[in-house]
C-alpha cells in the first residue's frame, strides 16, 4: 500500500554494570569474578480477585426499535483499586459475537483500548497495562449479536518499587530515545526489532512466564521508581506460539518472537518504530547497549544507553564493558560506530576491578539461521558498466521510505531492499529518447509493489515514472507504468530491458521501490546488474 502523510509478589533483582573507567584486571582477578545470567527486572505486582460481569446482553433489545447498525453502549463499570500505580484487567467467559466489543479507558491519563473477539483472544483475555488506579470498562453490543457476556475475574495490581541495588563503579548510562527497543512486560526484559520484522531478546527472557506485552516508548517512572506504561497504541501482545529460543548460557542464549498487530492501530511495531540492521562482526571498537535496565527514581526501567569498549569478542560471544543492569536482558549489542546490531546482551560479569558483560554474537549459526539471515541470496556475474552500489549514494524517496533497509551485496553488483523501502539516487542521469535501462531482479518474499524508474523530483504520482513488475497491489496511481513480463516469484534472477526514453526524457534520479505497509515486513527485492545505456 502506498503510504501518504495526511497475591504473588514479584521482586526485581539487579545486574552488575561495568564501569568503563576501570583498568584491566589480572587473569586471577577475572577468574575470581562470577559471570551472571543477566536478570530480568520483573515488575512488582500481585493479583487481586475482582467480581463483575455485564449480564447477558441482547443486541436487538439494547438497540430497541431503531435497530442501529453500529454497536451501542450496553454496560459500564469503573474498576478501581485505590492506590494502585497501574493495573491490568483479566477476563473470562467472554462472548462478544461478530460486532460487539469492550472499550477500556484509564481515568488517570485517558489511555484507551478497544478489544473485539479476535483481539481479546490475541491478548490472552487480558487488557493492556493502564496507569493509575481506576479503569472505566464499557461493553458495546451490536444489534446483530445476542448472548453477549463480559466477565472480569481478576486484576493484576502494580506495587510500589522495591529495590536492592548494587552497581559496579560509576553508572554512566544516559537517557535514550531509541525507538526500536521496547520493554517486555511484566517480566522486565528488553526486546527489539530487526529489519525483517522479527523481534529479538535473550532466550532466558522467553523461557519463563511474564513475557506478555511489548511496550514501546514507556514514559518516566514515578519518583519512587514504580514503572508507568505507554498508551495501548504502543503496547503489542506477544504471540506465545511464535517463540524460538535457546537458553544455553554465554554465547548460546537467544530468542526470537512475533507480536500481533496492535489492537488500536492495526499495525506492526516495525511500521512505526523502525528496525535494526544486523551483521556478523566481532571487531567493533566500541559497543553500545540500549535497553530498560533498573535504576532509581523516574529513570527506572526506562530507555537508557551506554557505550563501552569491546573486551575481546570471539566466536559466538560478544564481550564489552558497557554498563548494564537488571532489565537489560535481551538488549541489542550495537556497533557504536555504525548503529548496526552485532548481538544480543545476555550476561553480566564485570566487577569493581574489571571484567566484562557478555552477549550472543550473530556468529551463532543457529541464531543466524533462525533469523533468516543465513542465506544472503543468489550471487551474479554482471557485465562491465553495471552500477556499483558501493559508490551509488541513496536517499529517501518522497514520503514513502518507512523502513529504509538497504544492503549492498556481491561486491557492489546487488542492491537488497527489505520492508517498506523507497529510495532514490543522489546522482542524476540524463535520459534521452534512446536511453535504455537494463537490470535483473530476484525476490524470495513478495511485497505490495516492486518497481524501478526515474523521477525529476521527489513527488509521487504526479507523472508516470515507475515501472511495476511484481507485487500483490495493483498500483492505480498515475505514477505507475506496468512492465511485462511480471516477475515469476521463483527467487531466481530475471532480466529486464526498458526503453526508458520512449516513455519520458530529462535529467532525473534513479528510484527503487520495495513497498509493503501491513503485516510482517519480510518482503525483499534484489536489483542487480543495473545499466543505463
Amino acid at each position: 500500500m502506498i503510504r501518504y502523510i495526511t497475591l504473588t509478589v514479584f521482586f526485581s533483582f539487579s545486574l552488575l554494570a561495568c564501569d568503563s573507567t576501570q583498568g584491566e584486571s589480572s587473569d586471577i582477578e577475572l577468574q575470581q569474578q562470577s559471570v551472571l545470567a543477566a536478570k530480568p527486572a520483573e515488575l512488582p505486582r500481585h493479583a487481586e480477585p475482582y467480581t463483575w460481569n455485564s449480564g447477558v446482553l441482547d443486541g436487538a433489545s439494547v438497540a430497541g426499535s431503531n435497530a442501529l447498525a453500529t454497536a451501542v453502549l450496553a454496560s459500564r463499570e469503573v474498576v478501581s483499586i485505590p492506590g494502585s500505580p497501574w493495573m491490568q484487567l483479566k477476563f473470562r467467559d467472554v462472548v462478544l459475537g461478530s460486532g460487539s466489543y469492550i472499550e477500556m479507558r484509564s481515568l488517570f491519563d485517558n489511555a484507551t483500548q478497544r478489544l473485539d473477539a479476535m483481539t481479546l483472544k490475541q491478548w490472552g483475555h487480558r487488557s493492556a497495562f493502564f496507569n493509575g488506579d481506576a479503569v472505566e470498562v464499557q461493553v458495546f453490543v451490536s444489534p446483530q449479536d445476542s448472548g453477549v457476556f463480559v466477565e472480569i475475574f481478576e486484576i493484576v495490581v502494580g506495587e510500589q518499587a522495591v529495590r536492592a541495588e548494587s552497581i559496579c563503579g560509576v553508572d554512566d548510562r544516559v537517557a535514550s530515545n531509541e525507538p526500536r527497543v521496547a520493554r517486555i512486560d511484566p517480566i522486565g526484559c528488553t526486546g527489539w526489532i530487526i529489519d525483517n520484522g522479527k523481534h529479538l531478546s535473550a532466550g532466558h527472557c522467553l523461557a519463563g512466564n511474564g513475557n506478555n506485552i511489548l511496550s514501546f516508548n514507556p514514559p518516566p517512572s514515578l519518583p519512587d521508581g514504580t514503572v508507568q506504561f505507554p498508551g495501548p497504541e504502543d503496547q503489542y501482545s506477544i504471540d506465545q506460539s511464535s517463540f524460538e529460543f535457546v537458553n544455553g548460557g554465554i554465547g548460546n542464549d537467544w530468542g526470537i518472537f512475533a507480536v500481533f498487530d496492535n489492537a488500536t492501530t492495526g499495525v506492526q511495531p516495525i511500521d512505526v518504530q523502525g528496525a535494526f540492521r544486523i551483521k556478523q562482526d566481532l571487531g567493533p571498537a566500541n559497543i553500545r547497549i540500549t535497553g530498560f535496565g533498573v535504576d532509581s527514581g523516574t529513570t527506572n526501567q526506562t530507555n537508557q544507553t551506554h557505550v563501552g569498549p569491546n573486551a575481546g569478542s570471539s566466536g559466538t560471544t560478544m564481550r564489552y564493558r558497557a554498563d548494564t543492569r537488571g532489565g537489560n536482558s535481551g538488549s541489542p549489542v550495537i556497533d557504536a560506530a555504525t548503529g548496526e546490531a552485532v548481538g544480543i546482551h545476555t550476561h553480566g560479569g564485570c566487577g569493581g576491578s574489571g571484567g566484562n558483560n557478555h552477549g550472543t554474537s550473530f556468529f551463532n549459526s543457529a541464531l543466524f539461521t533462525a533469523i533468516g539471515a543465513s542465506n544472503p541470496g543468489p550471487g551474479i556475474d554482471c557485465p562491465a558498466g553495471s552500477i556499483d552500489f558501493n559508490s551509488l549514494s541513496l536517499t529517501s524517496y518522497s514520503n514513502q521510505n518507512v523502513t529504509n533497509s538497504t544492503t549492498v551485496e556481491d561486491n557492489g553488483d546487488i542492491l537488497l531492499l527489505k520492508g517498506n523501502t523507497w529510495v532514490r539516487s543522489t546522482r542524476t542521469f540524463t535520459i534521452t529518447r534512446n536511453t535504455v535501462l537494463d537490470f535483473q531482479f530476484a525476490s524470495k518474499a513478495e511485497g505490495e509493489i516492486h518497481a524501478i524508474g526515474f523521477d525529476e523530483n521527489d513527488t509521487l504520482n504526479d507523472a508516470p515514472r515507475h515501472f511495476q513488475f511484481f507485487g500483490t497491489q495493483n498500483w492505480t496511481g498515475t505514477g505507475k507504468i506496468d512492465l511485462s513480463p511480471k516477475y515469476s516469484g521463483n527467487g531466481e534472477f530475471q532480466s529486464y530491458s526498458i526503453p526508458i526514453g520512449q516513455n519520458y526524457t530529462g535529467t532525473m534520479r534513479l528510484v527503487f521501490t520495495n513497498d509493503k505497509d501491513r503485516g510482517t515486513l519480510n518482503n525483499e527485492g534484489r536489483f542487480a546488474c543495473v545499466q543505463i545505456r
